[in-house]
């Protein structure tokens, strides 16, 4: 009878905080009666994105929000610091100290985002794991800022193969903050750009003329 009695306490209580906490951030993984007891399983998967001071080109494969991102900022820089965080056609959106201001409102997962600190950081971002077909990038004609959207590594030639409706252009270059670029040449991709990494953000060059759709394969084709 004990028993049953604490499970209908929990079962109240877990009601009443899920309704409570649906507008917070503070407490986001509340499991569901019956759910397995592994908090990986109530929380998704966290991503640690490494932030040097300056410019920084990044993108997650999690599921997550502006929110999400600008929280995550917030709690990684010292209180004094400004980031901003930047869109190649939607604006920007500035932290004053006070307020995140700015055109930039929304993250769309299939782009690239330039990120500005005032030091080195760590940010941990939270949530389930990105589905590709779900966030196809558009690939125009000239440069295109793009996510990789996949947790593991995958080469140059592998991401960029062609897949369904999307095929590389001869001359098209994809370029990184860090590790060089990489030009297709006939079947291959010779520069010094060989892999994408997870949490980083690539300019994509389109010598096409007209646009593209480029959906990136799993992570099992490495």
């Amino acid at each position: 009878m004990k028993t049953f009695k604490l499970s209908l306490i929990l079962l109240a209580f877990m009601a009443f905080a899920q309704t409570t906490w649906a507008q917070s951030t503070a407490l986001p993984c509340l499991p569901a009666h019956g759910e397995t007891d592994d908090i990986s399983a109530w929380c998704g998967v966290t991503q640690t994105i490494a932030l040097s001071a300056g410019w920084n080109w990044v993108s997650s494969y999690l599921e997550i929000t502006m929110a999400d991102l600008k929280a995550a900022i917030l709690a990684a820089v010292p209180s004094t610091d400004r980031p901003i965080i930047k869109s190649q056609r939607n604006g920007q959106t500035r932290w004053s100290g006070v307020i995140w201001s700015g055109g930039l409102k929304a993250l769309d997962l299939s782009q690239m985002y330039e990120i500005q600190v005032g030091s080195d950081c760590e940010i941990t971002l939270q949530g389930e794991p990105i589905n590709p077909a779900e966030h196809p990038a558009t690939i125009k004609p000239d440069n295109n800022w793009i996510a990789f959207p996949l947790s593991d590594t995958m080469s140059v030639v592998n991401a960029f193969a062609a897949n369904g409706a999307w095929a590389p252009t001869n001359g098209d270059i994809v370029k990184s903050r860090k590790d060089g670029q990489a030009k297709r040449t006939g079947a291959a991709w010779p520069g010094g750009l060989k892999n994408l990494v997870p949490g980083q953000g690539y300019i994509y060059n389109s010598k096409a003329t007209t646009d593209k759709t480029l959906t990136f394969p799993t992570s099992s084709a490495k």
